[in-house]
């Protein structure tokens, strides 16, 4: 990172952009120091809010991370990386509870979302729900035929449903005998 931050018009943007470089090249204090400023520039600025987030989590100030998201959704509230950002948090904490309700809210602003569909999926996976897993990850098929994400968890469904269906027809069968 440059010593001068810019200054002007697009200042938050090119903070943005120079926060995202610095974070890319591990320099985390940097990156910081751009959102913070560009933060200041513009209070307002969804984008800054959610990659300060992102770091905030990274670095293992979730509780910082989660407001930052929090606020991004409340002042853009069509901004569906906060959502995202939102859904994986709560997934991380074992909070599905919280966390479908925000990749649902990224479906409902693209339907064509299939992070948000992917990770819905796999919180349905964990929760045992199977044919609604099914439903999520064949839909992402019909947006991207080659998903290998979608694919790999559709042949582990089916593997899954059958030994279900396999286990389910064992105690049928036991109840039956007596």
């Amino acid at each position: 990172m440059t010593d001068a931050l810019p200054i002007g018009v697009n200042a938050a943007v090119e903070l943005s952009k120079e926060g995202g470089a610095c974070l890319r090249a591990g320099d985390y204090s940097g990156a910081s120091r751009c959102f913070r400023k560009g933060l200041e520039l513009e209070p307002d600025n969804a984008v800054l809010m959610i990659q300060l987030g992102m770091l905030c989590c990274k670095l293992g100030r979730g509780e910082e991370g989660l407001a930052l998201f929090e606020r991004a959704a409340e002042v853009d509230p069509k901004q569906i990386q906060a959502y995202h950002q939102l859904g994986i948090y709560w997934s991380r904490r074992c909070r599905d509870d919280l966390a479908e309700p925000m990749f649902r809210r990224c479906i409902e602003l693209n339907n064509r979302d299939v992070r948000a569909r992917h990770q819905l999926g796999l919180l349905f996976v964990k929760q045992d729900r199977c044919r609604e897993a099914w439903n999520v990850f064949t839909k992402i098929l019909k947006y991207d035929p080659r998903n290998p994400q979608a694919l790999s968890e559709l042949d582990k469904l089916h593997i899954r449903i059958g030994e279900q269906r396999a286990a389910q027809q064992q105690a049928e069968a036991q109840v039956s005998d007596g």
